[in-house]
């Protein structure tokens, strides 16, 4: 589902290819001729990808819903879809439950915003047995990746399948709800990531959401295995938590199975400490006191043993990893490849606990573009945004005269050579400029730039406020006009400037209560953005790198190290493809 808004028609393209069938979504459910049109625009562009298999009018519309209104803008919209695309059903997000609504009326498909119950979804299926229904927007399960008790304190969550807001549900309660009922088509989670804003059920300092089934970097959280085990008919056997619990032997851990097999044996350190029987859409648990080894567990199906695996209290941290998704790239400058960050121990395995903060190093034709490690309360950057040294210096000795605001065309004022000696010294530095409303006036200053500044990657003229409209000159010629009279501006000009003695001319008219230069002038001069240093702390063991090609072929060397942990390196080949157009 594209909540909440269109496609891109990448994203379309990427669905056709796979085999996913997409709910394509209207930002504003609304019949009025604007609404209408950009409709119209979406269902032409989008009705003959394959992947597209209903339309959605709009989500969870508060002041639409329950009235008349809400009904005609739907019903105008679904008569749109019907007339450019009658091949496809159309839906609602609705957070209401049994309640009538004239939205709900007029859509093909009911589709519901969570509100699961009996008294909701039942009742609502017993009044309108014939109208399909879909779980438009379901779950907003809360957890935290390798997290197994709530902390407030640092904004995570734990991970185990038992937290929701109190609009939501566990991804057991719904499902559990969903799967016998074959008159639900089923529901799309909310949601499949992590996302930056509504950083729920904690504020800031938190950064993002924790609904996803996969966190920022698409790490699997461990209700992914949950969905996993109800979705497939392959063996599912998943356990949790990780065995990594120094300081707390002897003392219970709650364990748990995600599986789809009849039976799950859990055992520690070989010794068995049970066989339960798995309910459908449901998870097993033990109450097992904490001991270092391994932690395994067999899934019979129909008696036989069909799925293993474990987890084992590992080393302390010892190495780096680096695993690419992909080896070669396009060399188009587009392509990417994302690489896992692992800090493993001295046999190589994956240290669940493990904070370590890695460097990065890159050579040949690519660059890294990002950096993540999942976690929602990590406020180190996910790009390194290079330094760029900038010396400033005051411009001096303005003069200013006021000029009829009536003439027209270019001012004798603002050419170079013209004789400025008998106006008034101006005070571009105050709060505020001198000028009254509906008057105009022309500021000049001379500047020296030398050869080497001249030279510098940039060359900026700043001024603190130009309060009115504006036309800036140097050296006669125009160089900049307009800004926004409320913030200071930056034009740039080394194309304009010349080695030795400018003249600078600023011509003002002001419509305000004030107006003129104000706050000061200055010539700003960036010298070469320094070396950026790529870096990122593992979250829970894991952090990510997203290395992009250059547009020339060869071989990426990319390279880890943290302090005490042996260092890594991997190697990503780029093959000379034609770039797009628009990238050349």
């Amino acid at each position: 589902r594209t909540a909440h808004n269109p496609p891109t028609p990448e994203l379309l393209d990427a669905c056709d290819r796979l085999g996913m069938l997409v709910m394509d979504e209207s930002r504003l459910l609304g019949s009025s001729a604007a609404n209408l049109a950009k409709w119209d625009g979406q269902i032409r562009r989008d009705r003959n990808h394959a992947s597209v298999a209903i339309w959605s009018l709009g989500n969870e519309e508060f002041t639409a819903q329950g009235t008349a209104i809400g009904g005609r803008a739907a019903a105008a919209m679904q008569a749109m879809v019907k007339r450019l695309d009658p091949s496809r059903p159309v839906t609602y997000n609705s957070t209401l439950g049994n309640e009538f609504d004239p939205i709900n009326a007029v859509v093909e498909v009911r589709g519901w915003s969570y509100r699961i119950g009996v008294e909701r979804m039942d009742a609502y299926h017993a009044a309108h047995p014939q109208q399909p229904n879909v779980g438009s927007e379901q779950g907003s399960t809360v957890s935290t990746r390798g997290i197994y008790a709530n902390d407030a304190a640092r904004g995570y969550v734990s991970a185990y399948d038992d937290n929701a807001p109190d609009w939501a549900n566990t991804a057991e309660q719904w499902m559990s709800f969903f799967a016998p009922r074959p008159w639900l088509s089923g529901g799309f989670v909310w949601t499949g990531f992590d996302y930056r804003g509504e950083p729920t059920p904690y504020a800031w300092p938190c950064i993002n959401s924790h609904f996803g089934i996969l966190d920022t970097c698409g790490f699997p959280k461990d209700n992914f295995w949950y969905y996993q085990s109800w979705w497939t008919d392959k063996p599912v056997l998943h356990l949790l938590p990780h065995w990594n619990w120094a300081g707390r032997e002897g003392q219970d851990i709650d364990v748990r199975a995600l599986s789809n097999c009849e039976e799950v044996e859990l055992f520690l350190n070989g010794r068995s400490l049970g066989r339960q029987t798995m309910k459908p859409q449901s998870e097993l648990k033990w109450k097992v006191p904490y001991a270092p080894g391994t932690l395994s567990a067999k899934g019979y199906t129909g008696g036989k043993l069909v799925a293993e695996t474990q987890v084992v209290t590992t080393g302390a941290p010892a190495a780096v990893q680096l695993m690419a998704d992909r080896a070669t790239i396009d060399a188009d400058g587009e392509d990417a490849s994302v690489v896992t960050v692992a800090v493993v121990d001295a046999d190589g395995r994956l240290v669940p606990t493990a904070g370590d903060h890695v460097s990065f190093e890159l050579d040949g034709p690519g660059r890294i573009i990002g950096v993540g490690n999942g976690d929602p309360s990590c406020h180190e950057p996910d790009q390194f945004i290079a330094a760029v040294p900038v010396a400033t210096r005051a411009i001096e000795g303005w003069k200013w005269k006021r000029v009829d605001l009536r003439t027209e065309g270019n001012l004798p004022e603002t050419k170079a050579d013209f004789d400025d000696s008998g106006w008034d010294a101006a005070n571009v530095t105050a709060a505020k400029g001198p000028l009254g409303n509906r008057e105009r006036a022309v500021y000049r200053a001379h500047i020296s730039v030398t050869p080497e500044e001249l030279a510098s990657p940039g060359v900026e003229l700043w001024f603190g406020r130009i309060e009115g409209d504006n036309v800036v000159y140097i050296n006669g010629e125009q160089a900049a006009r307009g800004g926004d009279a409320r913030s200071a501006v930056a034009y740039d000009v080394k194309s304009k400037l010349q080695a030795g003695d400018n003249v600078i001319a600023v011509i003002v008219s002001n419509w305000g209560d004030t107006g003129g230069l104000a706050k000061g002038a200055a010539l700003r001069v960036t010298s070469a953005a320094a070396p950026v240093q790529w870096s990122r702390s593992v979250f829970n063991g894991l952090a990510e790198v997203i290395v992009q090609g250059a547009k020339s072929s060869g071989v990426i060397k990319l390279t880890a190290h943290a302090d005490g942990l042996k260092p890594a390196a991997i190697a990503i080949s780029t093959n000379g493809v034609s770039p797009r157009p628009a990238v050349e």
